[in-house]
Protein backbone atom coordinates (compact mmCIF):
# COMPACT_ATOMS: atom_id res chain seq x y z
CA UNK A 1 0.00 0.00 0.00
CA UNK A 2 3.07 2.32 0.92
CA UNK A 3 4.28 1.86 -2.99
CA UNK A 4 0.51 2.37 -4.51
CA UNK A 5 0.33 5.42 -2.59
CA UNK A 6 3.63 6.71 -2.84
CA UNK A 7 3.27 6.12 -7.33
CA UNK A 8 -0.08 8.06 -7.00
CA UNK A 9 1.97 10.86 -6.00
CA UNK A 10 4.44 10.95 -8.77
CA UNK A 11 1.46 12.04 -10.83
CA UNK A 12 0.54 15.58 -9.11
CA UNK A 13 3.90 16.42 -8.16
CA UNK A 14 5.62 16.29 -11.71
CA UNK A 15 2.20 18.23 -12.66
CA UNK A 16 3.01 21.00 -10.36
CA UNK A 17 6.58 20.73 -11.38
CA UNK A 18 5.34 20.98 -15.45
CA UNK A 19 2.78 23.81 -13.73
CA UNK A 20 5.03 26.09 -12.34
CA UNK A 21 7.15 25.70 -15.05
CA UNK A 22 4.81 27.01 -17.82
CA UNK A 23 3.71 29.65 -16.14
CA UNK A 24 5.52 32.90 -16.96
CA UNK A 25 6.84 35.05 -14.40
CA UNK A 26 6.64 32.08 -11.85
CA UNK A 27 9.77 31.80 -9.63
CA UNK A 28 9.75 29.99 -6.77
CA UNK A 29 11.52 31.66 -3.95
CA UNK A 30 13.62 29.64 -1.42
CA UNK A 31 12.74 27.59 1.23
CA UNK A 32 12.76 29.62 3.67
CA UNK A 33 10.84 32.53 5.53
CA UNK A 34 11.33 36.11 5.13
CA UNK A 35 12.46 38.04 8.45
CA UNK A 36 9.94 40.71 8.71
CA UNK A 37 12.77 43.64 9.32
CA UNK A 38 12.20 46.44 6.56
CA UNK A 39 8.85 45.50 5.64
CA UNK A 40 8.01 49.60 5.33
CA UNK A 41 4.61 50.31 3.09
CA UNK A 42 5.60 52.99 0.65
CA UNK A 43 2.00 55.37 0.69
CA UNK A 44 3.30 58.15 -1.99
CA UNK A 45 4.59 55.80 -4.60
CA UNK A 46 2.99 55.93 -8.10
CA UNK A 47 1.54 52.62 -9.42
CA UNK A 48 4.12 51.02 -11.53
CA UNK A 49 6.56 51.68 -8.88
CA UNK A 50 4.82 49.29 -6.20
CA UNK A 51 6.09 46.15 -6.00
CA UNK A 52 2.70 43.80 -4.76
CA UNK A 53 4.42 41.39 -2.44
CA UNK A 54 2.28 39.31 -0.15
CA UNK A 55 -0.29 42.06 -0.87
CA UNK A 56 1.81 44.85 0.69
CA UNK A 57 2.73 47.61 -1.32
CA UNK A 58 6.38 48.59 -1.08
CA UNK A 59 8.43 50.10 -3.18
CA UNK A 60 11.50 47.70 -2.48
CA UNK A 61 9.42 44.62 -2.52
CA UNK A 62 11.30 44.51 1.37
CA UNK A 63 9.51 41.34 2.03
CA UNK A 64 12.46 39.42 -0.19
CA UNK A 65 15.21 41.21 1.31
CA UNK A 66 15.66 39.91 4.45
CA UNK A 67 16.61 42.49 7.14
CA UNK A 68 17.52 45.59 4.72
CA UNK A 69 15.66 48.82 5.55
CA UNK A 70 14.29 50.69 2.44
CA UNK A 71 17.44 53.01 2.71
CA UNK A 72 19.89 49.67 2.32
CA UNK A 73 17.54 48.48 -0.54
CA UNK A 74 18.08 51.87 -2.16
CA UNK A 75 21.65 52.30 -1.92
CA UNK A 76 22.08 48.92 -3.19
CA UNK A 77 20.15 49.42 -5.99
CA UNK A 78 22.05 52.94 -7.21
CA UNK A 79 25.30 50.32 -6.41
CA UNK A 80 23.75 48.26 -9.29
CA UNK A 81 23.14 50.91 -11.45
CA UNK A 82 26.59 51.85 -11.69
CA UNK A 83 27.65 48.22 -12.45
CA UNK A 84 25.41 47.93 -15.16
CA UNK A 85 26.27 51.12 -16.92
CA UNK A 86 27.09 49.40 -20.35
CA UNK A 87 23.60 48.16 -20.68
CA UNK A 88 21.44 50.79 -19.16
CA UNK A 89 19.16 52.07 -20.65
CA UNK A 90 17.11 48.41 -20.09
CA UNK A 91 14.78 49.41 -22.93
CA UNK A 92 17.59 49.29 -25.61
CA UNK A 93 17.36 45.82 -25.20
CA UNK A 94 13.75 45.38 -24.35
CA UNK A 95 10.94 47.24 -25.74
CA UNK A 96 8.76 46.08 -22.97
CA UNK A 97 10.62 47.24 -19.96
CA UNK A 98 9.36 49.97 -17.81
CA UNK A 99 11.80 52.40 -16.12
CA UNK A 100 15.41 50.92 -15.10
CA UNK A 101 14.65 51.61 -11.37
CA UNK A 102 11.26 49.21 -11.74
CA UNK A 103 13.49 46.78 -13.53
CA UNK A 104 16.68 46.62 -11.65
CA UNK A 105 14.47 46.59 -8.10
CA UNK A 106 12.54 43.12 -9.54
CA UNK A 107 15.79 41.69 -10.05
CA UNK A 108 17.08 42.63 -6.56
CA UNK A 109 13.95 41.22 -4.85
CA UNK A 110 13.66 37.69 -7.08
CA UNK A 111 18.16 37.92 -5.41
CA UNK A 112 17.43 38.69 -2.31
CA UNK A 113 19.30 42.07 -2.88
CA UNK A 114 22.15 40.44 -3.44
CA UNK A 115 24.64 42.99 -5.31
CA UNK A 116 26.51 40.07 -7.48
CA UNK A 117 23.97 37.13 -8.45
CA UNK A 118 21.34 40.35 -9.83
CA UNK A 119 23.70 41.58 -11.93
CA UNK A 120 24.22 38.09 -13.21
CA UNK A 121 20.71 37.88 -13.20
CA UNK A 122 20.37 41.20 -15.73
CA UNK A 123 23.04 40.46 -17.79
CA UNK A 124 21.68 36.88 -18.77
CA UNK A 125 18.26 38.20 -19.14
CA UNK A 126 19.82 40.81 -22.14
CA UNK A 127 21.73 37.47 -23.42
CA UNK A 128 18.64 35.58 -23.32
CA UNK A 129 16.41 38.20 -25.37
CA UNK A 130 19.17 38.76 -28.00
CA UNK A 131 19.78 35.16 -28.39
CA UNK A 132 16.20 34.65 -28.79
CA UNK A 133 15.37 37.49 -30.72
CA UNK A 134 12.47 38.60 -28.22
CA UNK A 135 12.01 42.08 -30.04
CA UNK A 136 10.22 40.22 -33.41
CA UNK A 137 7.81 38.28 -30.78
CA UNK A 138 5.43 41.88 -31.39
CA UNK A 139 6.24 42.01 -35.03
CA UNK A 140 6.21 37.91 -36.56
CA UNK A 141 2.93 35.85 -36.66
CA UNK A 142 2.66 32.66 -34.95
CA UNK A 143 1.56 29.09 -36.43
CA UNK A 144 -2.60 29.08 -35.88
CA UNK A 145 -2.03 25.61 -35.21
CA UNK A 146 0.44 26.13 -32.29
CA UNK A 147 -2.04 28.51 -31.01
CA UNK A 148 -4.99 26.40 -31.43
CA UNK A 149 -3.98 24.01 -29.32
CA UNK A 150 -2.69 26.13 -26.48
CA UNK A 151 -5.45 28.64 -26.27
CA UNK A 152 -3.98 31.78 -24.18
CA UNK A 153 -5.72 34.99 -23.59
CA UNK A 154 -7.24 38.05 -21.47
CA UNK A 155 -10.30 38.63 -19.28
CA UNK A 156 -11.67 42.40 -19.43
CA UNK A 157 -11.43 42.25 -15.49
CA UNK A 158 -8.79 43.10 -12.88
CA UNK A 159 -8.24 41.05 -10.08
CA UNK A 160 -9.12 43.13 -6.40
CA UNK A 161 -5.78 44.74 -6.09
CA UNK A 162 -5.93 46.35 -9.79
CA UNK A 163 -4.05 43.53 -11.85
CA UNK A 164 -4.78 42.37 -15.27
CA UNK A 165 -5.55 38.90 -15.66
CA UNK A 166 -4.36 36.22 -18.00
CA UNK A 167 -5.68 33.01 -18.81
CA UNK A 168 -4.07 29.73 -20.39
CA UNK A 169 -6.43 26.38 -21.36
CA UNK A 170 -3.77 24.25 -23.04
CA UNK A 171 -5.00 20.97 -24.69
CA UNK A 172 -2.74 18.86 -22.86
CA UNK A 173 -3.63 15.82 -24.48
CA UNK A 174 -2.97 17.17 -28.07
CA UNK A 175 0.86 18.47 -27.37
CA UNK A 176 2.32 15.50 -28.07
CA UNK A 177 1.28 16.14 -31.51
CA UNK A 178 1.92 19.58 -32.11
CA UNK A 179 5.16 19.19 -30.67
CA UNK A 180 6.13 15.94 -33.34
CA UNK A 181 4.64 17.89 -36.14
CA UNK A 182 5.98 21.55 -35.22
CA UNK A 183 8.92 20.87 -32.94
CA UNK A 184 9.87 22.39 -29.57
CA UNK A 185 10.81 25.76 -30.96
CA UNK A 186 7.43 26.72 -32.42
CA UNK A 187 5.98 26.00 -29.48
CA UNK A 188 8.40 27.90 -27.08
CA UNK A 189 8.32 30.90 -29.10
CA UNK A 190 4.12 30.82 -28.78
CA UNK A 191 4.92 30.70 -24.72
CA UNK A 192 7.30 34.02 -25.04
CA UNK A 193 4.56 35.63 -27.45
CA UNK A 194 2.07 35.09 -25.13
CA UNK A 195 4.42 36.09 -21.89
CA UNK A 196 5.57 39.01 -23.98
CA UNK A 197 1.75 40.49 -24.71
CA UNK A 198 1.33 39.83 -21.04
CA UNK A 199 4.07 42.71 -20.79
CA UNK A 200 2.66 45.04 -22.91
CA UNK A 201 -0.85 44.83 -21.14
CA UNK A 202 1.18 45.35 -18.09
CA UNK A 203 2.65 48.51 -19.46
CA UNK A 204 -0.70 49.60 -20.48
CA UNK A 205 -2.21 49.43 -17.08
CA UNK A 206 0.48 51.01 -15.21
CA UNK A 207 0.89 48.29 -13.03
CA UNK A 208 3.68 45.48 -11.97
CA UNK A 209 2.13 42.25 -12.18
CA UNK A 210 -0.33 39.76 -13.98
CA UNK A 211 -2.81 37.31 -12.60
CA UNK A 212 -2.94 34.21 -14.41
CA UNK A 213 -5.72 31.32 -14.46
CA UNK A 214 -4.33 27.91 -15.57
CA UNK A 215 -7.17 25.31 -16.31
CA UNK A 216 -6.44 21.97 -15.92
CA UNK A 217 -8.87 20.31 -16.80
CA UNK A 218 -7.59 18.37 -19.60
CA UNK A 219 -4.16 17.73 -18.24
CA UNK A 220 -3.05 14.32 -19.72
CA UNK A 221 -0.11 12.36 -17.24
CA UNK A 222 1.73 10.49 -20.53
CA UNK A 223 3.39 14.22 -21.14
CA UNK A 224 5.37 13.10 -18.25
CA UNK A 225 6.92 10.54 -20.15
CA UNK A 226 7.29 12.60 -23.31
CA UNK A 227 10.53 14.14 -23.98
CA UNK A 228 9.71 16.59 -26.34
CA UNK A 229 6.96 17.98 -23.95
CA UNK A 230 9.86 17.95 -20.38
CA UNK A 231 12.31 19.28 -23.12
CA UNK A 232 9.41 22.14 -23.90
CA UNK A 233 8.86 22.74 -20.07
CA UNK A 234 13.01 22.89 -19.08
CA UNK A 235 13.20 25.51 -21.58
CA UNK A 236 10.60 27.24 -20.34
CA UNK A 237 11.26 27.08 -16.92
CA UNK A 238 14.46 28.23 -17.32
CA UNK A 239 13.83 31.17 -19.53
CA UNK A 240 11.56 32.53 -17.00
CA UNK A 241 13.64 32.46 -14.18
CA UNK A 242 16.20 34.42 -16.35
CA UNK A 243 13.74 36.54 -17.86
CA UNK A 244 10.87 37.27 -16.31
CA UNK A 245 11.63 37.94 -12.22
CA UNK A 246 8.60 39.10 -9.46
CA UNK A 247 5.89 39.52 -12.36
CA UNK A 248 3.23 36.94 -11.22
CA UNK A 249 0.93 38.48 -8.60
CA UNK A 250 -1.52 35.93 -8.09
CA UNK A 251 -1.46 32.02 -9.69
CA UNK A 252 -4.92 29.78 -9.77
CA UNK A 253 -4.81 26.60 -11.00
CA UNK A 254 -9.01 25.84 -11.84
CA UNK A 255 -10.38 21.93 -12.47
CA UNK A 256 -7.23 20.80 -11.80
CA UNK A 257 -7.26 16.77 -10.31
CA UNK A 258 -7.85 15.19 -7.31
CA UNK A 259 -4.65 13.61 -6.89
CA UNK A 260 -2.92 17.43 -7.54
CA UNK A 261 -5.22 19.02 -5.11
CA UNK A 262 -3.76 16.62 -2.62
CA UNK A 263 0.38 17.04 -3.82
CA UNK A 264 -0.51 21.08 -3.36
CA UNK A 265 -1.66 20.26 0.01
CA UNK A 266 1.53 18.11 0.94
CA UNK A 267 3.99 20.78 -0.94
CA UNK A 268 2.86 24.14 0.24
CA UNK A 269 4.12 24.03 3.59
CA UNK A 270 7.04 23.49 2.95
CA UNK A 271 7.33 26.73 0.91
CA UNK A 272 8.17 30.67 1.70
CA UNK A 273 4.72 32.22 2.71
CA UNK A 274 5.00 34.44 0.09
CA UNK A 275 4.60 32.14 -2.33
CA UNK A 276 1.78 30.47 -0.70
CA UNK A 277 -0.11 33.54 -0.78
CA UNK A 278 0.42 33.89 -4.63
CA UNK A 279 -0.77 30.23 -5.06
CA UNK A 280 -4.38 28.76 -5.16
CA UNK A 281 -4.96 25.14 -6.65
CA UNK A 282 -8.62 23.96 -6.93
CA UNK A 283 -11.05 21.50 -8.57
CA UNK A 284 -13.82 21.92 -10.31
CA UNK A 285 -15.49 23.87 -7.50
CA UNK A 286 -13.35 26.74 -7.84
CA UNK A 287 -16.37 29.66 -8.78
CA UNK A 288 -16.70 31.05 -5.31
CA UNK A 289 -13.50 30.74 -4.34
CA UNK A 290 -12.04 32.56 -7.34
CA UNK A 291 -14.66 35.24 -7.02
CA UNK A 292 -12.78 35.99 -4.03
CA UNK A 293 -10.18 37.30 -6.11
CA UNK A 294 -12.19 38.59 -9.26
CA UNK A 295 -14.94 40.44 -8.65
CA UNK A 296 -17.91 38.05 -9.67
CA UNK A 297 -19.40 40.94 -12.12
CA UNK A 298 -16.09 40.87 -13.73
CA UNK A 299 -15.53 37.34 -14.32
CA UNK A 300 -16.64 36.00 -17.57
CA UNK A 301 -19.87 33.79 -17.29
CA UNK A 302 -17.94 30.74 -18.43
CA UNK A 303 -15.66 31.19 -15.35
CA UNK A 304 -18.55 30.99 -12.75
CA UNK A 305 -18.81 34.54 -12.86
CA UNK A 306 -21.71 37.67 -14.03
CA UNK A 307 -20.32 39.23 -17.11
CA UNK A 308 -21.21 38.73 -20.44
CA UNK A 309 -17.89 39.83 -21.64
CA UNK A 310 -15.85 36.99 -22.94
CA UNK A 311 -12.25 36.26 -22.44
CA UNK A 312 -10.14 37.68 -25.29
CA UNK A 313 -8.32 34.98 -27.07
CA UNK A 314 -5.01 35.78 -28.57
CA UNK A 315 -4.62 34.88 -32.39
CA UNK A 316 -0.75 35.12 -32.42
CA UNK A 317 -1.08 38.14 -35.33
CA UNK A 318 0.57 41.02 -33.29
CA UNK A 319 -1.77 43.43 -35.40
CA UNK A 320 -4.88 42.06 -33.89
CA UNK A 321 -3.93 41.07 -30.87
CA UNK A 322 -2.13 43.85 -29.35
CA UNK A 323 -4.71 46.43 -30.50
CA UNK A 324 -7.58 43.98 -28.66
CA UNK A 325 -5.53 44.27 -25.29
CA UNK A 326 -8.23 44.86 -22.56
CA UNK A 327 -8.38 48.91 -21.50
CA UNK A 328 -7.37 49.54 -17.74
CA UNK A 329 -9.97 49.38 -15.35
CA UNK A 330 -11.07 53.05 -13.92
CA UNK A 331 -11.03 52.11 -10.48
CA UNK A 332 -10.79 48.77 -8.30
CA UNK A 333 -12.30 49.18 -4.74
CA UNK A 334 -10.58 46.86 -2.17
CA UNK A 335 -8.39 47.38 1.13
CA UNK A 336 -4.65 48.36 0.53
CA UNK A 337 -3.63 46.37 3.79
CA UNK A 338 -5.75 43.18 2.83
CA UNK A 339 -3.94 40.57 0.66
CA UNK A 340 -7.57 39.62 -1.06
CA UNK A 341 -8.70 42.84 -1.18
CA UNK A 342 -6.00 45.37 -2.01
CA UNK A 343 -6.65 48.76 -3.87
CA UNK A 344 -5.15 50.03 -6.62
CA UNK A 345 -6.33 53.29 -8.87
CA UNK A 346 -5.27 52.75 -11.72
CA UNK A 347 -5.35 55.63 -14.66
CA UNK A 348 -7.60 55.05 -17.57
Amino acid sequence: HFFAVSASLVVPFCFLVLLFGCVPFVVLAPLRRPTEGGCVAVCGASPLSQMSVGGKYNKYGTAHAGSLTDEDCEQRLQQLMVRLKDLLPLSAHDCGAPSDEEMLIKFLTARHYDLDKAEAMVRQCVKCRKENEYEKLLVDTIDPEVVSRWPSGFLTAADKEGHPVYIERPKSAEMKEVLSKYGVDAVFRWHLYCAEQQRQLMLRWSTDRVSIIIDGESFSPALLANKQALALYYKICTQNQAVYPEQMRFLFVINAPRSVQLGWSMLSPVLDPVVRLKVHIWGTDYAAKLAEHIPRAQLPVELGGESPEPVRWLTGDPAKDTPMLPPPPREVSGNPSDSNSASAEIAA
